[in-house]
């Protein structure tokens, strides 16, 4: 097993692009809720949910729009 190299482990600039995004869009609604708390009150008992689908929706879109060319279609 010594002579074998170990496989490259790069993170993948998908997962990059959605932790970003993640982070960033965390960051936006907690400042919007912090700063205006009304402004999801019109959510009632599912704000939470709310502002956990921005943060999710947000960084899986992200992460689909981002191009990966080591992981695309046809390449090995």
């Amino acid at each position: 097993m010594p002579d074998q190299a170990a496989p490259e482990t790069t993170i993948s600039p998908k997962v990059i692009a959605q932790a970003v995004t993640g982070v960033a869009l965390t960051a936006l609604v907690a400042g919007i809720a912090a700063v205006t708390p009304d402004h999801f009150a019109s959510l009632g008992i599912w704000g939470p949910i709310g502002y956990a689908a921005i943060v999710s929706i947000g960084g899986s879109i992200a992460g689909y729009i981002k191009r990966d060319p080591l992981r695309g279609t046809g390449t090995s």
